[in-house]
């Protein structure tokens, strides 16, 4: 799609994730992969699960819990730039200031080089693309919000009311790709006359990949699906704040 380049994107949060089938299904698996990226991802942090386990007799009940790791989050120096890995699932994450495309997939590709060394991967079963967008709403646009954003709820003129606050998750998907996406909307708390407005997309396709240049073509294809729900709710004047 030959949309316009926002040199200020609103991105809060730019994520792509692979949800995958190991045939060494082990926690310990992933050491390497940690050890492979700890020059440029030094923080690491244990992703801790608790699990309750309960037993009950006539005379006595017993009831246990354990930890264990679940996985591992790794960051760069910055913090800007994440990387969430458990068995079965890779996720990389770029934290606001988001540069460009090309730029991001550099981070995915070096990270997933490492990855398919490091780990017995049978195939991927899920990639999923999400972009967490907060865009600044002038509080005196308030009254024409539906002519800026047009993924709002409709209210009926009848009611004489002005949306203020809400939540709204919405599911989609292009028949002829079978691509799916999740669209969350909400409205953080007004802040100096500006109303932050959260356009959380994610896109994603699930079928077993075998072949991973089918993987990257279809990552560009739910990528330009996610640009097609951008950039068509939300209006020309908004955009253009973000040129």
């Amino acid at each position: 799609m030959n949309e316009p380049l926002l040199k200020n994107a609103p991105i809060r949060e730019a994520i792509i994730e692979f949800q995958t089938l190991q045939t060494n299904s082990d926690i310990d698996a992933l050491k390497g992969f940690i050890k492979k990226n700890e020059t440029e991802y030094p923080n690491i942090k244990e992703k801790i699960g608790f699990q309750l386990s309960a037993r009950f007799g006539v005379e006595a009940s017993d009831v246990k819990s354990s930890k264990n790791i679940e996985g591992y989050i790794l960051s760069d120096e910055s913090k800007k730039k994440v990387i969430q890995i458990s068995v079965n699932k890779l996720s990389i994450h770029i934290i606001k200031p988001y540069d460009c495309w090309n730029n991001f997939m550099n981070i995915v590709y070096n990270v997933w080089e490492k990855y398919i060394s490091s780990v017995e991967l049978n195939c991927v079963k899920k990639i999923s693309i999400r972009y967490i967008n907060e865009i600044e709403i002038d509080l005196t646009e308030i009254e024409i919000l539906e002519k800026h954003l047009k993924m709002l709820p409709k209210i009926p003129k009848s009611i004489n009311s002005n949306v203020n606050h809400f939540f709204m998750q919405l599911g989609l998907n292009n028949k002829e790709k079978d691509i799916y996406s999740i669209i969350n909307q909400s409205f953080n708390p007004p802040n100096n006359n500006i109303l932050p407005y959260i356009f959380d997309i994610e896109v994603y396709i699930e079928k077993d990949y075998f072949n991973w240049d089918k993987l990257w073509e279809d990552i560009e294809i739910i990528r330009d699906f996610k640009n097609n729900i951008f950039f068509n709710g939300l209006s020309k004047h908004i955009i253009k704040k973000y040129k």
